[in-house]
C-alpha cells in the first residue's frame, strides 16, 4: 500500500512539472518607443522554471532584427539579465528602428521569449558655418542651404537676431520625399546683418551664430515677356499704359520718371499708379518715351517705348493682295489663304467677317479660318458658296467693306473599276461622268476627252460614248482601252476605260457522225463554238445538271462532262444505249442551247 502511494505520489509530481512553463518578465515595457540617441537604456529580465530553478541551467539568447543601436547583454546576475548601453547610438543618421528578440531556454528544452522594439532619434546638429552673400535690390531669389547632420525630422527653426526683411528660412521636400532647409528669399535692404539659428527637433537642438551680407544693386527695369513696347494712338486723345507689370528693380528708394521730351509731348507718369497718361498735341508721327529708373548706387537705367502718332484718315479702301479680286474658286482638299489688305487706314487695322445672307458673324466655315489680321486660311471641304461681308475698322474707329464670294467645289476624279461589256450592233450610252467620285457642280462643268482608238460606231460628245457598235472586221472584234481625262476649273484627273466587245454566244452546228461512239474504246466529243471568252457551259440530261467533275457520269453510259472546256469524253468503260443530253452556252450577252444524243453501241 505504501509503495502504491509513493508511485502515484512520484506521478503527480511529474505531471506537475511537465505542466510548469518557463516564463520571463522585464521592468520595461515591450514597446521602448522613441529614445533620444545618447540617452542610456536597461531593462532587467527574470525567468522561472520548475526544472530549472538553479539559473546556471538556463540558457540566454538574443536575436536583433534591423540594426543593433549599441545594447549590450549581460548575464552574470543570478536568475536576472541585464540588458543595457552605456548610450544608445550616435550614428548620423535620422532614425533608428531596432528589435530585439530575448530567449530562455531551461533543461529540458522548454522555452520562453520576449521581443523589445524601439526607435532612436537623433538631434539636430548644425552643420553649415558660413552662408553665401545675398543682393540686395536685385529682384534675383536669394537660396541658401543650411546643411544639418541628419537630425530626425520633423525639425523646427527659431531665429534671433537681425534678418534683412524679406530672408527667412524655410523646409522644402522634394519629390523622393529628401527634406532641406533653406534661408531664402528677396530683399530690398544692404548691409550686414547678424542673427542665430535653432534647429530643434523632439529630442534636442543646436544652435549657430551666422552673419549675412547684402551688397547693393543699381536701379535696373525688366519687362514682362509679353509686354508691347510700341503703341499706335490717335493724336489728341486720351492715352494711358499702366506699368504695373514691370519690374524696376534696385536697391531702394528707387526714382520712376519719363524724360523730358515726352512731357513736352503731353504725357506724364503717375508715379504711385504706375501709369503714363496724356493727350499727345504734337505732329510728330512718331514718339520716342524714355522711361528711367534711378537710385543713389549706380547711374540711372532707362528704356525707350514708341508711340506712333496718327490722324484719323477720312476712308479705308479694301482689297485683297490681288486687288481685283471678289470671286475664288476653292478646291476641297487643297490648301487655300487669301489675306486681306486695307489703305488710306491708320494701322492697326482689325478684321471682321459677315455672312451676307443673314449678317452673321464668321469665324470659321468650310474648313477655313477667317482671322482678325485679314488672313482667310485653311483646307476646304465645303459644299454651299460662301457670299461674305470684309469689314475693316481702324483706332480712329473709321469702317470699310467690300463683298465678296467663295465657290467651294471638288476638282474630278475618275474611277473606272469594271469593264464594260458590249456586243456587236448594240445601242450604246455611257455617260462617262457616272464615273466620277464626287457628283459634277453646274458652277464647274466637267470636259471630257478620250485618248486612243473609239472602236467603229461610236463617238464622244459631251461625255458621252453613244451610236450603235457596228464591226465589221472580225479582228476588230477586240478589247478596248480608252484613256479618258476629265478636267474642270479645279484641276484635272485621268482614267482607263476598258470596253470588252463581245457576241451573243452561239454554239456551232453539231456533227452528228461525231456523236456515235462504241464499248471499249475511248469517247471525245468537244461542242463547237465560235464565241469569245469569257462564257460558261452547262449541261443537262435527264432533266438534271451533270457535274463538271470526272467522277459524275451521264447516266450509266460511262461518259463524264468537262464544264470548263464543253467537251463529252468517256471517264472509263462505255455502255450501249442512246443518252439525250442538252448543252447552254452562256455569257453576260444571253444564251445558246442545242440537244442532241450520244450513241453507244457493242
Amino acid at each position: 500500500m505504501t509503495r502504491k502511494i509513493s508511485l502515484m505520489l512520484v506521478m503527480l509530481l511529474a505531471l506537475a512539472s511537465a505542466s510548469q512553463a518557463i516564463t520571463i518578465s522585464a521592468d520595461k515595457n515591450e514597446t521602448l518607443g522613441d529614445m533620444a540617441s545618447g540617452a542610456p537604456l536597461t531593462i532587467n529580465l527574470k525567468a522561472w522554471d520548475y526544472q530549472a530553478q538553479d539559473a546556471s541551467k538556463i540558457r540566454w539568447s538574443r536575436k536583433f532584427t534591423g540594426r543593433n543601436p549599441g545594447l549590450e547583454f549581460d548575464t552574470k546576475r543570478g536568475e536576472s539579465v541585464k540588458f543595457s548601453s552605456a548610450s544608445l547610438v550616435k550614428a548620423p543618421i535620422s532614425s533608428s528602428e531596432f528589435s530585439v528578440t530575448i530567449t530562455a531556454k531551461d533543461v529540458d528544452g522548454s522555452t520562453a521569449s520576449i521581443t523589445f522594439t524601439g526607435n532612436v532619434l537623433h538631434a539636430p546638429l548644425i552643420k553649415t558655418d558660413t552662408i553665401a552673400e545675398a543682393q540686395a535690390g536685385s529682384g534675383k531669389k536669394y537660396s541658401q542651404r543650411i546643411e544639418l547632420n541628419n537630425g530626425s525630422e520633423p525639425v523646427n527653426w527659431e531665429i534671433s537676431g537681425d534678418l534683412p526683411e524679406g530672408i527667412t528660412i524655410t523646409t522644402e521636400t522634394n519629390a523622393k520625399g529628401k527634406t532641406y532647409h533653406v534661408l531664402a528669399g528677396t530683399t530690398e535692404e544692404a548691409g550686414e546683418f547678424q542673427f542665430t539659428l535653432t534647429a530643434r527637433n523632439s529630442v534636442g537642438s543646436d544652435t549657430k551664430d551666422f552673419v549675412l551680407k547684402t551688397g547693393t544693386s543699381g536701379a535696373r527695369i525688366k519687362f514682362p515677356e509679353n509686354f508691347a513696347r510700341s503703341y499706335t494712338v490717335m493724336k489728341n486723345q486720351e492715352f494711358s499704359l499702366d506699368l504695373g507689370s514691370v519690374n524696376f528693380l534696385g536697391t531702394k528708394p528707387l526714382k520712376i520718371d519719363i524724360d523730358d521730351a515726352a512731357k513736352n509731348a503731353g504725357l506724364i507718369y503717375d508715379a504711385e499708379r504706375k501709369l503714363i497718361t496724356g493727350k499727345i498735341s504734337a505732329d510728330n508721327e512718331k514718339i520716342r518715351v524714355k522711361l528711367i529708373a534711378s537710385n543713389a548706387y549706380s547711374g540711372p537705367a532707362s528704356t525707350d517705348l514708341v508711340i506712333n502718332v496718327k490722324n484719323a484718315p477720312d476712308k479705308i479702301e479694301v482689297f485683297t493682295a490681288k486687288k481685283s479680286w471678289q470671286e475664288y474658286n476653292l478646291v476641297n482638299g487643297r490648301n487655300f489663304s487669301a489675306r486681306f489688305r486695307a489703305s488710306d487706314g491708320s494701322k492697326p487695322i482689325t478684321w471682321e467677317f459677315f455672312k451676307a445672307d443673314d449678317n452673321s458673324a464668321i469665324k470659321e466655315f468650310g474648313g477655313l479660318t477667317f482671322a482678325e489680321n485679314g488672313n482667310i486660311s485653311g483646307t476646304p471641304n465645303g459644299s454651299d458658296d460662301l457670299r461674305f461681308y470684309a469689314v475693316a475698322s481702324n483706332i480712329a474707329g473709321k469702317t470699310q467693306s467690300s463683298v465678296h464670294t467663295l465657290f467651294f467645289s471638288n476638282a474630278p476624279l475618275l474611277n473606272f473599276t469594271e469593264p464594260v461589256s458590249l456586243r456587236n450592233g448594240q445601242e450604246v450610252n455611257i455617260d462617262l461622268r457616272n464615273y466620277l467620285t464626287s457628283s459634277e457642280s453646274p458652277k464647274f462643268p466637267v470636259e471630257f476627252t478620250v485618248s486612243g482608238k473609239i472602236p467603229e460606231g461610236l463617238t464622244l460628245d459631251n461625255g458621252r460614248l453613244t451610236g450603235t457598235l457596228n464591226i465589221t472586221n472580225p479582228a476588230d472584234m477586240k478589247n478596248y482601252s480608252l484613256n479618258v481625262t476629265a478636267s474642270n476649273a479645279s484641276g484635272t484627273s485621268k482614267g482607263w476605260l476598258t470596253l470588252q466587245l463581245k457576241d451573243a454566244p452561239k454554239i456551232g452546228d453539231i456533227d452528228e457522225t461525231k456523236l456515235t461512239g462504241r464499248v471499249g474504246r475511248l469517247f471525245r466529243f468537244k461542242v463547237p463554238t465560235a464565241t469569245k471568252q469569257p462564257y460558261s457551259w452547262r449541261l443537262v440530261y435527264d432533266g438534271e445538271d451533270v457535274d463538271e467533275t470526272s467522277e459524275y457520269e451521264i447516266g450509266d453510259s460511262g461518259l463524264a462532262w468537262n464544264a470548263q472546256v464543253g467537251e463529252i469524253y468517256s471517264a472509263h468503260s462505255l455502255n450501249d444505249g442512246a443518252y439525250p443530253v442538252t448543252v447552254y452556252l452562256s455569257n453576260d450577252l444571253g444564251v445558246d442551247t442545242k440537244t442532241f444524243t450520244i450513241t453507244i453501241r457493242k
